[in-house]
């Protein structure tokens, strides 16, 4: 599998992390009411382009900045081992994505499996000397645009 990420084209690698970090987005169209987000009444009287800065620009640099980048950056400074620190990575970053996105169970859980895959990502890229940072904001600024339309 690690032979594959770094055989294939970047390109082919951005829209692979993509199309799994949009399933979620899907199962919001079969069972609206599971992944009811309460957040969004907060915004009523936020202006469409306003929210949507928000939403799409703005949170995906803060969210990879603090819950991959900096978290990612400390546990590799400080965990020789990278099988261990790529593990602890996961765990906590994933997690601590996911409590920052505690809207319900459903999106706990959402949190935990993007959150996850946002972290694999980011190895990933850092495997293939790409800007690791950038990749992932590109990939949640993109699934925060699709699920800002659905």
């Amino acid at each position: 599998m690690i032979r594959f990420f770094q055989k294939t084209n970047i390109v082919v690698v951005y829209l692979l992390f993509l199309a799994l970090v949009l399933i979620p987005n899907f199962l919001v169209l079969f069972f609206p009411n599971i992944f009811e987000n309460p957040v969004i009444s907060m915004f009523e009287d936020v202006s469409e382009g306003a929210l949507f800065v928000m939403s799409v620009i703005v949170a995906p640099i803060f969210e990879t900045l603090i819950f991959q980048t900096a978290i990612i950056f400390i546990i590799q400074f400080a965990i020789q081992n990278k099988l261990k620190r790529f593990w602890l990575s996961l765990i906590v970053s994933s997690l601590l994505f996911a409590l920052n996105h505690i809207y319900s169970i459903a999106y706990f859980f959402f949190g935990i499996y993007v959150g996850g895959l946002f972290v694999i990502a980011y190895y990933v890229a850092q495997k293939r000397k790409v800007s690791a940072t950038l990749f992932v904001i590109a990939i949640h600024m993109m699934n925060n645009l699709i699920a800002f339309f659905v």
